[in-house]
């Protein structure tokens, strides 16, 4: 018997219970969500699944499953939850999720997805939580994403994505953490990042931007990671000494000029790269004497100060 096919089952939830072989394609019409987390679920993601009346919750992530996602999604009226993270998954993103206006949630992560992100992905208008880490997408952040109101979380690091950051993604009133490391984008760190006042974490690292270090950052900042880039300029005091900064990475890239005196008493990790060989660029050696606040865990000034070789960290 499939139980996913009784007629009165409503929730359905089998998390890490090692469940092996496919999802199979006959289900119940009265089912509103469906766990299969963790299991070692193959095969493909049935298109029957996406003509349930009333499921709001998908989620399959890691498992075995392979295929493409199916396109058939875009006809869901009741999706709020789609996770398929930690599949193997390939083949695009249909541009028919744009149709999910009620969705919440979206984690397509560790997968092996391709192509670019659609323009009609703007569509997702209730989407909270973005996130397309660790595939192969390519082209650029969709300027239609400044529809997304809601956007809480935009997670696409290591990808291949080249074109500048939106502007939009930083000027979207929920913001909490925008992470883009290990792409190809180009151009500057847009100037609206200190409106973004629910920001907690931003992460560009390894990427190809250029222009001066932001000299205004929003008072919410605790990560800030931008190792690896073209970046010019100072370190800011205001940066230094947010009040809630926990993690300063800016190795690697073409500051100058000398650290600010005053460092943020909750800071947990500072790491300044004074030169390499690649970015030539230079700091001062002359640092603050900083004593950490009593509720730092843990407190390490990091400068890396080797001329000829410096490893990747």
């Amino acid at each position: 018997m499939n139980v996913l096919n009784l007629p009165l089952i409503k929730y359905f939830d089998l998390e890490k219970c090692e469940i092996y072989g496919e999802i199979g394609d006959s289900f119940s019409d009265s089912l509103e969500a469906i766990i299969l987390t963790n299991n070692q679920l193959e095969g493909t993601i049935p298109s029957t699944l996406c003509s349930l009346p009333q499921l709001s919750i998908l989620d399959v992530e890691i498992n075995h499953l392979q295929g493409s996602i199916p396109a058939e999604f875009g006809n869901s009226r009741s999706l709020i939850d789609l996770r398929l993270g930690q599949n193997s998954l390939s083949g695009t993103i249909p541009s028919t999720l744009g149709n999910l206006s009620s969705l919440v949630n979206l984690n397509l992560n560790l997968n092996k997805l391709s192509g670019t992100l659609s323009e009609s992905l703007g569509g997702m208008t209730s989407l909270s939580k973005f996130n397309v880490n660790s595939n192969n997408l390519v082209g650029s952040i969709p300027l239609s994403f400044e529809k997304l109101k809601y956007l809480t979380y935009f997670h696409a690091p290591l990808n291949f994505l080249t074109g500048t950051i939106p502007p939009s993604l930083l000027s979207m009133p929920f913001m909490e953490s925008i992470i883009l490391d290990e792409n190809s984008l180009s151009g500057t760190i847009p100037d609206l990042l200190y409106k973004s006042t629910r920001l907690k974490e931003f992460s560009i690292r390894k990427n190809a931007l250029t222009g001066e270090c932001p000299t205004k950052f929003p008072t919410s900042l605790r990560n800030f990671y931008l190792d690896k880039n073209h970046i010019s300029g100072t370190i800011s005091q205001q940066l230094i000494a947010l009040p809630s900064l926990l993690h300063l990475h800016i190795a690697l890239n073409q500051l100058s000029g000398s650290v600010p005196p005053i460092i943020s008493p909750s800071i947990l990790f500072l790491k300044v790269c004074m030169s390499t060989e690649w970015y030539y660029g230079e700091y001062s050696m002359s640092f603050p004497s900083v004593t950490p606040s009593a509720h730092s865990i843990f407190y390490l000034l990091w400068c890396v100060l080797e001329l000829k070789k410096i490893y990747d960290m």
